[in-house]
């Protein structure tokens, strides 16, 4: 130490070294460095922890028997910075973002000071400091320091403490994480945050949520949200908030022109507002020929209806499709018709066609069930014609036609001789049968005692072979049936029937 006008406190190991002068090799010797501590050694050391003044004796002892000794005293001071700081910290951890104000106390000898944060950053000469912490340390901790120098600069004193660091970070997933912008659809988002209990949605479309997973989010309309995420530690109070973009492009639009035309003809089919910038693919069913695949307006002689579809790609690569029908009017095979019919049958005129294609003037309309409809039905009781005259709406073909209808007057009423109810759907029941009935009065069935084993008035009930809920033996059965005619008269039938199993 010779030379130094005084000792660093704490950090420096003092080194002595003897300087006796003495023939006698085997010297011993006694030191007191005056801090309470003592040494045997040669040329020993020791450390000074606190400023002060200390006296320093060294006894040479020449070994028995001649026993001589000798004293030398010195005195050794050591000065240097003293401090120490405190933080506002309340308890053992800290969040991530969260600042610390680090305080200088109990000072003396101190020239220069700074702080080293433990983080990367560092401070000199000011005190009270605040510091914000941004980052997590693997361990989790981190060391914050003070280190003090005395006047001179010759000590330097370092005070330290220990920080813990807690994380919660907000984070997600956008679209399943391959990319911000969809074109218009329910949007998926999915939480990545770590170590929260608490969480709080903003959409950006005035809806939010305080579910962990937020699922599929349905947006009214195409456009560009800012989504945050909050979020919460409830035990240490922690939080953190992250905003991400998203992007919903709108769905390109697409509206197809069809048209109605004449057998022959050329198609014209056009996209309404088509875009030069965007991609347009065209497909037909039934499959026809068509001036361009990739144009958004097209030509085509298709020789029956057919269905023109087109997709659309825009720019953002969305897409949409819509598809168009061309009516063809073609020529139709309608003639002449006459026919006969059993009164009370009906009967439907064979006029097939598209009625939303079509006029029709009818001359004699009595009877028809529809002047505008294909086909129409009529159930005339007398003879009746009608003549129709038919055209389509853009005047590519015009009919003329006559429909006459005979009735045949008479009424024949019939039952089988007999019948298998047997539940293999054939033959199970047995009804009354004939033409020209207007209404079924009666229709009874007696067993050989002459109970009445069923009846009815309706033609489209039929006898199944049971009397309450019991099925019938083989036998021969009675039957009584009363029909009125369409000349409102009254027709009587009897006869037998086998019931067969």
């Amino acid at each position: 130490a010779d030379g130094q006008k005084y000792l660093c406190p704490g950090t420096d190991n003092i080194l002595f070294t003897d300087t006796s002068i003495s023939t006698d090799t085997t010297l011993e010797y006694q030191w007191d460095f005056g801090n309470g501590v003592t040494s045997i050694f040669k040329d020993p050391g020791t450390f000074y922890r606190n400023n002060g003044t200390y006296t320093i004796t060294q006894i040479v002892q020449v070994p028995a028997p001649f026993g001589c000794t000798d004293t030398v005293t010195r005195e050794v001071t050591v000065k240097g910075p003293r401090g120490n700081f405190m933080t506002d910290l309340m308890g053992d951890t800290i969040c991530r973002s969260e600042f610390v104000t680090f305080t200088l106390i109990d000072t003396a000898d101190l020239e220069t000071f700074f702080w080293s944060f433990g983080d990367g950053d560092s401070l000199k000469g000011i005190s009270p400091i605040s510091h914000q912490y941004n980052f997590v340390p693997t361990s989790g901790q981190t060391v914050a320091k003070l280190i003090m120098s005395n006047i001179d600069g010759s000590c330097e004193i370092t005070r330290d403490t220990i920080i813990d660091i807690y994380e919660v970070k907000a984070d997600f997933l956008r679209n399943d994480g391959i990319d911000t912008a969809l074109c218009f659809t329910p949007y998926p988002l999915a939480n990545l945050s770590k170590d929260a209990d608490s969480w709080s949605w903003d959409f950006g479309n005035g809806t939010s949520s305080t579910n962990e997973v937020p699922g599929i989010i349905n947006y009214a309309s195409p456009g560009t949200y800012q989504v945050q995420l909050s979020i919460k530690n409830i035990s240490l109070g922690c939080t953190d908030t992250i905003v991400k973009e998203v992007i919903l492009h709108p769905i390109p639009d697409i509206s197809i022109l069809g048209d109605t035309l004449c057998e022959g003809d050329v198609a014209s089919i056009n996209i309404l507002n088509s875009n030069a910038f965007w991609n347009y693919s065209w497909e037909t069913f039934p499959v026809v020929a068509i001036s361009s695949n990739t144009d958004p307006n097209i030509t085509s002689q298709p020789l029956i209806t057919t269905e023109f579809y087109a997709s659309v790609v825009d720019t953002n690569l969305c897409s949409n499709k819509d598809s168009a029908t061309i009516y063809v009017i073609n020529p139709l095979n309608l003639n002449d018709f006459d026919t006969i019919i059993v009164v009370g049958d009906s009967i439907d005129l064979p006029v097939y066609v598209n009625a939303g294609l079509y006029d029709f003037t009818w001359t004699g309309t009595e009877g028809l069930s529809c002047l505008d409809c294909s086909p129409p039905r009529v159930q005339p009781f007398e003879k009746v014609s009608y003549n129709l005259i038919l055209t389509d709406k853009i005047g590519c073909f015009t009919y003329d036609v006559d429909f006459v209808i005979d009735i045949y007057p008479e009424t024949f009423v019939k039952l089988p001789t007999s019948f298998t109810p047997n539940n293999d759907h054939v033959n199970d029941l047995i009804y009354v049968q004939g033409w020209g009935i207007k209404e079924l009065v009666e229709y009874k069935i007696f067993n050989r005692w002459g109970e009445i084993v069923f009846e009815t008035s309706k033609l489209e009930e039929g006898w199944d072979g049971t009397y309450k809920g019991e099925e019938q033996n083989n036998d021969v059965y009675v039957y009584k049936v009363r029909v009125l005619t369409w000349k409102n008269e009254e027709k009587a039938l009897e006869g037998y029937i086998n019931l067969i199993r």
